[in-house]
């Protein structure tokens, strides 16, 4: 019985790595992803959808 905590709890070590790396290389593109995103739907808002707008009547 140990030696199946033993075999879970590297397991669990290793997914928890593989979550933590894959974290780190994310985290900076998710941030600024979220800042131009607000950034977008805050002050370009109108913009967009009037461009859309002009298009909508385009072929």
């Amino acid at each position: 019985m140990t030696e199946l905590f033993a075999l879970l709890r590297k397991e669990l070590i290793y997914i928890w790595y593989y979550f933590e790396v894959q974290f780190r290389q994310i985290f900076l593109y998710w941030v600024l992803g979220m800042l131009i995103g607000s950034f977008i739907s805050v002050f370009a808002k109108d913009r967009i959808h009037a461009v859309f707008a002009g298009m909508k009547d385009k072929k």
